[in-house]
């Protein structure tokens, strides 16, 4: 259910935090995907490898922005799969 997705969202997002790489982290918008980008503005955007995203609208949107494929992160403790069974 939406308390399950949520839950897996926090997941996700204190594990890439973790990793003290990023200067923030933060949570999309469920409704726009743009908005939370148009609110902060950001210099680079990482995506995830898996993440599916309009690069060329994002570009469009925010032409200074550096947009990263990053690979994944342990995948054997991270991947969505399985953070659904271990919850």
């Amino acid at each position: 259910g939406q308390a399950d997705h949520d839950f897996l969202h926090f997941l996700r997002l204190d594990a890439v935090r973790a990793t003290g790489l990023p200067h923030q982290v933060i949570l999309g918008n469920l409704t726009n995907f743009y908005q939370c980008l148009l609110d902060h503005r950001p210099d680079v955007i990482g995506l995830g490898y898996d993440q599916r995203a309009d690069t060329e609208a994002i570009q469009s949107l925010l032409p200074h922005v550096k947009l990263v494929r990053l690979a994944a992160f342990e995948p054997h403790r991270y991947k969505t799969s399985l953070l659904k069974t271990n919850s």
